[in-house]
């Protein structure tokens, strides 16, 4: 009776592993999907991935593929496909049951579905200068302001603005509300801006305008001390210079003076606009004061002078 009470115990137990499915043949079970998320209509493959079991081959289990919230919807092979044409969270279900062993497990993933969304594009405009009619670029003298805005077309949410303004490819601004630019710019040159947009989804649009920078006059000031006074018995002398003249892009090179009014410069220098002139005659003089800068531009500058007797 032992040995009888044995062989049925040990029948017992190998019924019992064999139906459990053993240690042995115990399977885990993973999916993946390609894509896991994209803009609808977005079409969705998938695989069973089994590491274990009682089979190497797929073929030795069951599957079934389930999506709660598409009623009906399930697929019996090894492998998932279908195209979601609504924006959602989809959670895809999984059960693969070894058919050997009986052995059951269940696992999901869930695909997110974006709306379909315009493409991303961008536009600069100047809001001041206007642009011309004819899309040439604003022409203006330094120091020279412009102010511009970038309008977005399409993306989704939320945009990363990047602003290049002096031409060197470099970011100068940036942020998530920096879409519009004021600046000015003090040399002549022409400047290409350059904003650079990123969207919610990674996607990126450029685009360009370019801002034509004239070199400025010089600005001249005369002075004239004493500005009046008798002729006397030498005459008046009167003291020029030309203190508070500049350059507003560069220098003065040269400067020049017409004491009389005559068209003719009385006076020239490369160094400087101080010198002194005599009146002997009674009368009212308006000595002119011309500067060049050194993109040969010039300034004129006028003040009076009264001689009385």
């Amino acid at each position: 009776m032992k040995y009888l009470t044995l062989i049925l115990v040990l029948a017992m137990i190998c019924v019992a592993g064999c139906s459990a499915g053993g240690g042995s043949t115990a399977f885990s079970l993973g999916v993946n999907l390609l894509p896991p998320d994209g803009e609808a209509p977005l079409a969705v493959s998938g695989n069973a991935q089994i590491d274990g079991g009682s089979s190497a081959n797929a073929g030795g289990y069951d599957y079934l593929w389930t999506i709660p919230a598409i009623t009906g919807f399930q697929s019996l092979s090894a492998t998932f496909n279908y195209v979601f044409d609504e924006p959602g969270n989809y959670r895809i279900n999984l059960r693969v049951t070894d058919r050997s062993t009986g052995q059951m497990v269940n696992t999901f993933k869930i695909v997110n579905v974006y709306p379909d969304v315009e493409e991303l594009q961008v536009q600069l405009d100047f809001l001041d200068p206007d642009e011309d009619p004819d899309g040439k670029a604003p022409v203006g003298k330094a120091p020279f302001t412009v102010e511009m805005g970038a309008v977005v077309i399409g993306g989704q949410v939320p945009f990363f603005y990047q602003w290049d303004y002096n031409s060197d490819g470099i970011p100068e601004a940036w942020g998530a509300d920096v879409d519009m630019y004021k600046g000015t710019y003090a040399s002549p040159g022409t400047y290409k801006i350059t904003v650079t947009v990123t969207d919610g989804r990674g996607t990126v649009a450029v685009d360009s305008r370019y801002v034509n920078v004239l070199p400025s006059n010089p600005v001249a000031v005369a002075n004239a001390l004493p500005p009046e006074g008798p002729v006397g018995l030498f005459g008046l002398y009167v003291v020029f210079s030309a203190t508070g003249s500049f350059d507003p892009d560069g220098h003065i090179d040269y400067y020049e003076w017409d004491f009389d009014g005559d068209g003719i410069y009385d006076f020239e220098s490369p160094v400087t606009g101080s010198t002194s002139h005599g009146f002997t005659e009674p009368g009212n003089y308006y000595p002119t004061l011309r500067v060049t800068d050194n993109d040969g531009l010039t300034g004129l500058s006028t003040t009076q002078v009264i001689v009385t007797y």
